[in-house]
Formats: C-alpha cells, structure tokens, sequence
C-alpha cells in the first residue's frame, strides 16, 4: 500500500460513490501539488480504499484507517482555500518570521555560501575539514614566527630559553597574559579543529554499518564516538588515535612555552622615628627615593618577589608593647601570674627615640589558690621593685603606628624577562604540524562516503533500506538492540516482512520526555561525572585552600614544587610545567564531553523535527530537496559559545596555576643563583574565578537537559539501527531521499500499522496502536 502527494482533484459525489462519509473541500495551492482537506469533525475511523499514483480510489483488500487526528501537512476544513490566503497575504505584504534571525540558513553570506556550495567538489564535512586544516597552519605559523624570533634575540637560546621582551615588572605582567590569552586562543581553535576531524574519522561508512547491523550490533552516527573506532578501517583508526594523543603535549606544555621571569630583589625594611632628624632629612630630601602612602607600600611590598623597589623607610610616631611577667615576687604565693600590659609612646618634641619613655596600663594580680586575692586589682601608681628571680617574656605582637614611608629603586628595574622554551615549543610545533597533516589527509580522502551526519545515513538509508531493522520502526535506542538481536537470531528477515502480521511490532505510547532521555547512557553517566568532580573540586578547593592571598594570577607568592632542589634545569622545568598544565588535559576532556551532549541535544531536536514538519535531509552533498551541510551536527550557534567558553576556562586555568621563575638578586642587583628557582604557582583569586565560570555550563546544561519535549519520532541518540528502522518507506515512494520527508504512519496491513519516512502524506502514530 502506498501514497503521497498526489492529485486529489475529485468531486463530492465521486467520493460518496467510494462509499465515503467524510466532508472534503478541495482547494489548489499555487506551485504545488492538490491536498485534501480534513476538517476538525473529520477524526472518525472510516475506511480509505488504496489509492492509485494519481489518486484514483480503488477497490483493495488492504483498508486504511484513518488517524483520529488530522493528516500532518495537511490544512483543516473550515480554513480558507490558499489562493485566497495567498490574495490576502500579498495585501498584508511579505511575512517575516520572528525567528529568521537565528535561523543561520536564512543568512544571506550563508545563503550564498550554500549556493556555492551545491557546484564544489569540496562540499560538506570536507571543506570543515579543510577550515580546521587551513586553521591548524595558520596556528603552526605563528608558533614558528615565535620560535624564530626566540632564536634571533640578543643572545637566542641560552641553555633553551631566549627572552622575547626585558622590562619593569607591571610591563612584563601585563605581556605575559596577552601571550597567555594568545596562547589558549590558539589552543582552543587546535582542539575544535582536531575535535571536528576525529569525529569525521569515526564517522562509519554504509557497509561499516550494515556489518554491525548484521551482528546485531550500532555504530553512532553524528556523534564522536569511541564505539565506532572497532569498526572502522585501520587506517582512519590510525589517524584518529594520532590525533587524540597528539593533544596531550599540547595541553602540557602550550601555556608554559612562553612564561614570565619575575624578578625579586632583596631589601631591607626598617623602622625610623619622625624624631630622628638627621635620617629623615636625608629620607625626606632624597632625589632617588620616593615616598608612598600606606596603601602604596602595602600594594607594592604585598607580593612575595618585589622588582622594582628595594629598601623601605617605614616612618613610625608610636609603638604599643605588650610584656608579660611570670612567678610572684613574693614567693609566699603559689602560682602566681601578672598580666601588666605595657605601651611606649614617642613625643617627637621631646624623645630622640622609641624607647625613652613608657607608660604603665592597668594591670591585674591573679592568684587562683587564694580565693581572697581573686578579681584583686593592685594599685600601680606606686613603685614597685621586682627581685632578680623574675622571669618574663615579651609578647611579640607589638603595634607600630606607620605614618608614610619612603621607598628606595630598584638598581635596575628592568630585570623582569618573558622567556620563550625552545624544547618546550618544539614539542608544540611538532604536534600542531602532525594535526595539520592528519587534517590534510583527512580531506583529500576521496574514496570512503562517510555517514558524518544523520542526514548522510537516512539518505543512504532510504536509498536502500536495511532489512536487519524491519519491524522496529517504533523502537528507541534504548530497547532497539535487543530486538534486532532476538530478529537476527531468529533468522534472515525479507523487505517483503514489513507487512507480515506474523511481526509482533511494538504499541505506540505517546509520551513528553525530558531532553536528558535523548541522551545515550554512557555519555550521560560521563557528564554527569564530570560535573560532579567540578562541583565537588569546585567548592572543596577554595574552601580548603581559603582566600587569604588576594593577588591574581603570576602575582601570587604561593608556590609548590615537586622537585627536591630549585633550579633551572630542564629536568625540573618539565616536570613543574606538565604539573602546572596537568588540569588542562581536565578541562578538555570537560569541553569534548560537553560538545558531545550538546550535540546529542541538537540531535534530538533535529531528529524530533522530523515528526513535525516536512524538510529535506541535511546531507554532505546535497541534491533534489536536500540540505547542505555547514556544520557536522552542533549548530554555530552553540558551538561557537561552547569553544568560548572553553577558551576562557583554559585561560583562567593557566592563571589559576602556572609554571613560576624567579631570579632573586641581592641589593646590590647581583644575581644569585643558588636562590633563584622554579616551581609551580597557584593563585586563589583566580581559582575562584576558575570555579564561578566553570559552573556556568553545568548551571546552562542542567538547564537545557531538562526540558521537555514531547516526543514525535523514537529516540535516536544517534543510534544507527534506529535510524536504519526509520527508513522503511512504501515501495511506490520512489527518490525518498532527494525529497522532504516526514517521519509517520505510512499504512497498515490488518491490526498491524508501520511508520517510517516518506515524501508522501504520512499520519500521527495512534496511541495504543500496534505498529512493525
């Protein structure tokens, strides 16, 4: 049984001949085929004889059961005929829908692009092949630009390192977040380049599938998947491990290929008093030495390695001690203590120093052995004399009231250096010419068609139909496996089997699900592992680690090393710079499993639409009423934010820890080597901001997942036997693949019904009804 969009040109008593009850009104609609009209009041079962190719109703055995909701695409009884509409939206003027704007098809670059297109031999999933390789170049000649210039400095590589630019430390700071910024600019268009070629190269070819199929096994389609890499060919396989490994150096030495060299100088902090008229003339009337407020000092002198200053005046006009006296003088008395606290003042007018002249507080006996002498207050305006038994201890939490200091320069100030590592950028240059030449491989392989997206395998699909998957066309990825085993142990299955009533079929459910349903189980269970250690590390770390060094990323004192002595070899360089980056490996594990969610979202949309609406398939090359292709399966539009975001969070990884040298002079701006060193830094301000956005996609995602949606078409979560199962079209429905299609029921043989694909006209699966 079949039809489709055919001339339905008939008059109402033709139809009442066939024995017809149904109310039809017949309209034509400019540049198209004739439609019949079911009205509202039209969802009564009746009983259709079989149509012929020009829509002639024939006596056959085989009724059609109409739905009891309308025919989908087709208008209601009641509207009014589309030439009239037509009349009256020509009045109204052009319709312009609210949503054209974020319809990337409708841009009119990409219009013109699509149309380019249609004609270039390089059409598809190869010319986003050929960008990431054009891409992968682009970022290999600036990593040898940088390279080169590393070696043509004043001096080149001097024991692997040459310095690209030597300058004061705020300079030097402000040069290395550019390169850094730079640096995971350049990384995250590498990763989204290699990402999109590995899942080319897993995507399977039709007779990688139909082996699988016949097995009772699925690939994935549209989706980066490792189950795929045990049926592809060993060469693709090959190409897809290089790829994936090539990341590693990558992420473990991209951001500590270029570094920064803080320069600390050591100094003397000293106290003066504003009495002291000779130091602080000669402080106060210094060309060279300048002074700083409180807050200018505290800034300055806050981080662990100072730069471009060196000693400090701290100009102070008072002094609170504290002092603590034990054992009573009087040796009658048992466990005797005094607690008299003490605090100096200074009278500029009338001391020359700190110490001169002191003044008692209000101090307390205690005697916890005589109750009498308890709460005693003792009168200390008197004299007291102590006897030289007496021991007593300073508190060293002793108040100096700073009024201003001066500050002394540095020697030289421009001592701070960003450094470029030969060896560490030769393994950068290394891994991004093997992804450029994988990629360039990639794309000139002409000989395989790939099923890279759900469009490229409902084509082949519909082309030829699959017999491993007849009666399953209601079956979701979750449970379709199976079957297919139970059908393929069972024995050869015919096409002729789909109108069999022998097939048990499955009943029709209509259901609304969340979209985390559409998403395979082992994917899902991965993301929300990931999102569970972010969260866990998230809030464990800052809360454990505390906020109490404020500064942001290479400005942190904190340092720790994993090397027993602190020197510049390239032992300890490498070993403190794959600890440094060994998160970022983290994070782009966290990007591909969040691109792989996503793009199983999109997917469900995608393939959920297609009981919706009818809409040619997005293909590689498209032909007829197909779509090109400008993207794999993840819109721009959220691959795009995706990388992004990304990009931001290896950004403020490499702030958050980061490989750390320093060179520490003496104050005569002498070197010294034995104190210099290197290690791995970490700052908390910018952990912090590590973790806020980084919760950012889990919050989006969560979000996203669960929404509802109410499901049209089985899930596929790229599965390639349920989409296998959904390409069983009528046999008269010819070039399915080059038309719109719409996903629905198609006929039914006896109590049986079947759905599947197909330009013609399809009806909504009934619920409660048994289809195969």
């Amino acid at each position: 049984m079949s039809y489709g969009d055919h001339d339905l040109d008939h008059s109402l008593e033709e139809q009442h001949d066939l024995g017809l009850t149904v109310r039809r009104q017949t309209y034509h609609r400019l540049g198209s085929q004739d439609y019949t009209n079911i009205g509202p009041r039209d969802y009564e079962s009746i009983e259709l004889e079989n149509r012929s190719s020009h829509g002639s109703f024939q006596q056959s055995s085989n009724p059609y059961r109409v739905p009891r909701k309308p025919v989908a695409g087709s208008a209601r009884s009641g509207f009014t005929p589309l030439i009239q509409q037509d009349i009256g939206n020509a009045a109204a003027g052009p319709a312009v829908s609210k949503k054209a704007f974020w319809n990337a098809d409708s841009w009119p670059l990409l219009v013109k692009f699509n149309n380019w297109q249609r004609n270039n031999r390089y059409a598809g999933w190869r010319l986003g092949v050929l960008a990431g390789c054009i891409l992968s170049v682009v970022v290999l000649c600036i990593n040898v630009i940088l390279f080169a210039i590393g070696a043509t400095v004043e001096g080149g590589y001097v024991d692997g390192f040459a310095t690209l630019h030597k300058g004061p430390a705020h300079r030097i700071g402000n040069l290395s977040t550019m390169y850094h910024v730079l640096i995971n600019i350049l990384s995250t268009s590498l990763l989204s380049a290699s990402n999109y070629t590995m899942q080319v190269l897993c995507s399977p070819t039709r007779k990688e599938v139909d082996k699988a199929h016949v097995k009772g096994q699925h690939l994935n389609i549209g989706i980066l998947s490792t189950r795929n890499l045990w049926s592809i060919s060993k060469r693709r396989l090959a190409l897809w491990w290089i790829l994936a490994l090539s990341s590693v150096p990558l992420h473990l030495f991209y951001n500590a290929a270029i570094f920064k060299v803080t320069s600390g100088n050591q100094y003397v902090a000293q106290f003066v008093n504003v009495a002291q008229s000779d130091i602080y003339h000669s402080l106060n009337t210094s060309k060279t030495i300048h002074r700083m407020n409180n807050t200018e000092w505290r800034k300055t002198y806050s981080s662990r390695y100072v730069s471009e200053t060196g000693d400090i005046y701290l100009i102070v006009d008072q002094i609170a001690l504290e002092y603590e006296f034990f054992k009573s003088p009087n040796h009658s008395l048992s466990n005797f203590a005094l607690s008299a606290p003490m605090s100096v003042s200074v009278d500029p007018e009338k001391d020359s120093s700190l110490t001169s002249k002191m003044q008692w507080q209000e101090g307390s006996w205690y005697i916890p052995d005589t109750i009498a002498y308890l709460n005693k207050t003792l009168d200390l305006s008197g004299n007291y004399s102590w006897s030289p038994g007496t021991e007593w201890a300073e508190n060293p939490n002793n108040t100096y009231h700073i009024q201003y200091s001066f500050v002394k320069p540095a020697i030289d100030p421009n001592t701070s250096k960003v450094q470029i590592g030969l060896i560490f950028m030769a393994i950068v240059i290394g891994c991004n010419f093997i992804k450029a030449l994988v990629m360039l491989i990639t794309f000139l392989d002409h000989q395989s068609a790939y099923l890279v997206t759900t469009g490229d395998a409902l084509a082949s699909f519909l082309t030829r139909p699959d017999p491993t998957t007849v009666g399953c066309c209601i079956s979701a990825y979750d449970a379709i496996d199976q079957r297919v085993k139970k059908l393929v142990e069972a024995g050869p299955i015919n096409e002729g089997h789909s109108q069999d009533s022998s097939l048990e079929g499955e009943f029709w459910v209509k259901r609304h699900r969340l979209i985390d349903s559409a998403i395979s189980g082992l994917r899902g269970k991965a993301a929300y592992m990931l999102c569970t250690i972010t969260v866990v590390g998230g809030v464990a770390l800052p809360t454990t680690l505390g906020l109490h060094v404020k500064a942001w990323g290479p400005a942190s004192p904190l340092t720790f090393s994993l090397s027993t002595h602190n020197t510049f070899n390239t032992r300890d360089l490498l070993l403190n710079a794959s600890l440094a980056n060994l998160p970022q490996l983290y994070l782009s594990i966290y990007y591909i499993t969040f691109n792989g969610l996503y793009t199983c979202v999109a997917m469900a949309y995608e393939w959920n639409a297609l009981g919706i609406k009818r809409r040619g398939l997005r293909v590689t090359k498209e032909e007829g009423d197909q779509r090109s292709t400008h993207f794999l399966q993840l819109p721009y539009h959220w691959g795009l934010p995706i990388a992004a975001t990304s990009g931001v969070l290896h950004w403020l990884m490499s702030e958050t820890l980061f490989l750390v040298r320093a060179d520490v002079r003496d104050r005569d701006g002498q070197l010294l080597d034995l104190e210099s060193f290197s290690a791995c830094g970490y700052s908390l301000s910018s952990l912090l901001a590590l973790v806020l956005v980084g919760f950012v996609p889990i919050l989006v995602t969560g979000w996203v997942v669960t929404r509802p949606l109410r499901q049209r078409v089985p899930f596929a979560a790229g599965n390639s036997l349920v989409v296998s199962a959904a390409c069983h079209p009528p046999a008269d429905d010819v070039d399915v693949h080059l038309k719109k299609v719409m996903w629905g029921e198609v006929g039914r043989f006896k109590d049986v019904g079947h759905c599947s694909l197909s330009s013609a006209e399809v009806g909504e699966p009934v619920p409660g009804m048994r289809y195969a």
